[in-house]
């Protein structure tokens, strides 16, 4: 019996994980890492192991999370402008299907008030959104003219990191899925959610929020849309060090990750807006279960309301961490290139967070880049419409109203 129990102990299969480490100031790690992720204030290291890492260099370990995207349905390909009913709710304007609209009523003037704010504002060149997702179609007409430049590197030599960053080549962002310097994006779901910020109102078929903005895209999530959490801190890094004004997340997790806090709670006192869609786990209370990156301090955690006045019945809720709620459902954007299509519906809280980043970027643009993050927040919160059916939903029980955000200052 014990020689039977022996073999049945050593037969079960040992599952090794991945952990991110933060290492101690100054010190020296001279086991194996999968990957280095250094930031002026700490260096971080990515191990592969079956048991928990230990070591004098380590000033804490955590296990790199499994991260994915918000996104509720399978995509559906759609066009055009009438049918962005999150700008302007006609009652009859909602698409469902790529050839024919809801045939249920909405309710008209459910929208986030940006026609009345682009009278404002249409938003600046100035403005940068590091975009954390799966990349942007960097050829897409919508977005060609809106894409963030890095002139040291555009100007520059091939293979060379000519404004010595770290990373060459990176003209346009970069890609911490794949480490290279391309950012291209092969699911869809990074082009759909920049386009809902800022697709050119000179091009294409549809329009972002901002019609003139810098995004940078940082890709951390495959063309499956999944990706670890030492991907979104290699991207956090970059947008900070680059010069993002606002971080966007259209992704989330179930883990906590100290070092992304960190992060957070830095780009804070940098000056950096962080927003995050506030999850799909329907009925999901945020206050009771967190979904990260939303429930960390500092972020402005979205959910989803349709173009019924209601609440999404996929999108988390959080009467004290989820700040406000924005269209989610039936979202008309651009996507990759699919059998000739570059514009599908996709719906989730996902499409609602970069409506929230876009205000934030339509606010900066008109008022200056000086008001601090929590001013930013309790802003929106202040100006949201409230809305019988987010009672309870949210801090603010309201939805985005970019005009009268805009008014705030």
């Amino acid at each position: 019996m014990k020689i039977l129990l022996i073999l049945l102990f050593f037969s079960q299969p040992i599952y090794s994980k991945d952990y991110i480490i933060k290492l101690k100031q100054n010190a020296l790690y001279t086991g194996n890492a999968t990957n280095i992720i250094s930031y002026s204030k700490a260096t971080y290291i990515v191990v592969n192991s079956d048991t928990l890492p230990n070591d004098p260099s380590f000033e804490f370990v955590e296990e790199d999370h499994d991260i994915s995207i918000l996104t509720r349905n399978s995509p559906q390909k759609q066009e055009y402008f009438s049918k962005q009913w999150a700008l302007e709710n006609l009652g009859k304007n909602e698409p469902i299907t790529p050839n024919r609209m809801s045939p249920v009523t909405s309710v008209t003037g459910i929208e986030t008030k940006s026609l009345e704010a682009w009278k404002l504002s249409t938003g600046s060149k100035d403005i940068t959104i590091a975009l954390v997702d799966t990349g942007v179609d960097l050829k897409h007409i919508e977005l060609k003219e809106n894409l963030w430049m890095n002139p040291l590197e555009a100007n520059g030599l091939a293979g060379v990191d000519d404004d010595g960053n770290g990373f060459i080549d990176d003209i346009n962002g970069f890609d911490f899925s794949a480490q290279d310097s391309i950012p291209q994006d092969e699911n869809g779901h990074g082009t759909h959610c920049a386009c809902i910020i800022g697709a050119s109102h000179s091009q294409g078929k549809i329009a972002g929020v901002m019609a003139n903005v810098s995004i940078m895209p940082l890709r951390t999530l495959n063309k499956k849309g999944a990706g670890k959490v030492s991907q979104a801190i290699e991207a956090f890094i970059y947008a900070i060090e680059n010069g993002a004004n606002i971080i966007s997340n259209s992704w989330g997790s179930r883990g906590h990750s100290k070092i992304l806090e960190e992060l957070i709670i830095d780009a804070n006192a940098k000056g950096i807006h962080v927003v995050a869609a506030a999850g799909n786990a329907r009925f999901n209370n945020n206050d009771e279960a967190a979904t990260y990156p939303a429930n960390y301090p500092g972020v402005i955690a979205v959910g989803a309301i349709n173009a019924r006045a209601r609440h999404a019945a996929y999108s988390s809720y959080g009467p004290k961490t989820m700040h406000l709620s924005a269209p989610g459902t039936n979202i008309i954007s651009s996507h990759t290139l699919r059998k000739g299509e570059r514009y599908r519906v996709m719906s989730g809280t996902s499409m609602a967070a970069p409506y929230v980043s876009g205000a934030i970027g339509l606010y900066l643009s008109l008022n200056g880049k000086s008001q601090k993050p929590l001013f930013i927040r309790n802003a929106l919160i202040e100006s949201a419409t409230k809305l019988e059916h987010l009672k309870g939903m949210s801090v603010s029980e309201g939805m985005l109203n970019v005009s009268e955000f805009l008014n705030i200052n």
